[in-house]
């Protein structure tokens, strides 16, 4: 994928209903800023990217992927995209409850963040700013701006 990212979209990939729920609950304020995609696999939000290649769609701002999903988890999926010269450099994040330090190596390997899913609200908004590392700094910035306004 070539194209300028104009739209910014977000990729989220979670086999768990309820936590894709609670993303979009939690980046429902900024809707005019991202639109997210959720998916129940990675499989799925594979699928998904090269389906916007063959459209010549623009590319995503940013893929999060669950760790811990049926099938292939999300450090084999980041490892796909990481192989494949489309979306090698695609912005990523594994977002997981996992804590295992060589779970995170792989990730820091395959240039992705690894981001621990929080277990309250009060972390959720480091979680999400943690996330905005991972950006175009056009799209941090708007965003950042946005919750300082206290919107």
């Amino acid at each position: 994928m070539t194209r300028a990212r104009t739209k910014n979209v977000v990729l989220y990939a979670d086999d768990d209903a309820d936590d894709r729920e609670l993303m979009a609950e939690w980046l429902q304020p900024c809707r005019h800023l991202i639109e997210l995609r959720l998916f129940n696999s990675g499989d799925a939000l594979l699928e998904h990217l090269s389906e916007l290649y063959y459209q010549d769609a623009e590319e995503p701002s940013l893929i999060v992927l669950d760790q811990n999903m049926p099938g292939r988890t999300g450090l084999q999926i980041l490892e796909s995209l990481r192989r494949d010269t489309r979306w090698a450099g695609l912005p990523a994040v594994l977002y997981t409850t996992s804590t295992m330090p060589h779970e995170v190596i792989a990730a820091e390997r395959l240039n992705a963040g690894f981001i621990t899913k929080p277990l309250n609200l009060t972390q959720r908004d480091i979680v999400l700013r943690q996330m905005l590392r991972f950006c175009e700094p056009a799209l941090r910035e708007r965003i950042q701006g946005f919750w300082s306004k206290g919107s």
